[in-house]
């Protein structure tokens, strides 16, 4: 007896068709499209915070330097506090060494010059100067230029605004006072 073999296709289907299969590949490569996209954003907005926190940390040092050498200037007879070159200079105390045998922290005056390139970012510098306001003795006035040329100011507000690689600035603004000076009548 003969038998004849007969190729028959199955009574169910399994499997999937080819539309489905490319229906699949193009939700797929939606979801792989969407997923680099976030992480491209998220890459590029970490490079970014990344370049903000190294300027925020420069600028906090800076101001931190600033304010300790303004609290601790004094009057120097030929070296007091002048304003040139877009800066400021001013004679200063700073703790140098500490004396082995007493253990205690030796002083020194210094002249200190702050201009405008005190971070390696680039930058600009503003200064403004504590007067005695002509409205109250309480209130203080905030002026450009420091007229006294007989003593430093009780005051000073340093504005600085720097720029990250990609030209956005930040700015910083810090105040200080000195606890040993009077605030002059402003007499511009």
């Amino acid at each position: 007896m003969v038998s004849i073999w007969k190729f028959r296709a199955p009574s169910s289907t399994s499997g999937f068709t080819l539309i489905e299969l490319m229906v699949a590949a193009c939700l797929m490569g939606v979801a792989a499209v969407g997923l680099s996209s976030i992480f491209h954003n998220g890459l590029r907005l970490w490079a970014h915070s990344e370049i903000d926190m190294k300027v925020d940390q420069e600028a906090r040092t800076v101001l931190e330097q600033i304010g300790r050498d303004f609290r601790n200037s004094i009057d120097v007879p030929g070296a007091g506090w002048s304003v040139k070159d877009g800066g400021v200079s001013f004679s200063t105390l700073r703790d140098v060494s500490v004396d082995p045998i007493h253990d205690q922290p030796t002083e020194k005056i210094v002249q200190v010059h702050y201009g405008q390139n005190l971070t390696t970012a680039p930058g600009e510098m503003v200064w403004e100067y504590a007067y005695r306001s002509s409205s109250g003795a309480a209130a203080v006035q905030w002026e450009k230029d420091w007229t006294r040329t007989d003593s430093l100011p009780a005051g000073i507000r340093v504005t600085l605004t720097l720029y990250d690689q990609n030209a956005s600035s930040q700015t910083y603004t810090r105040t200080f006072f000195s606890p040993t000076r009077e605030l002059f009548p402003w007499q511009g």
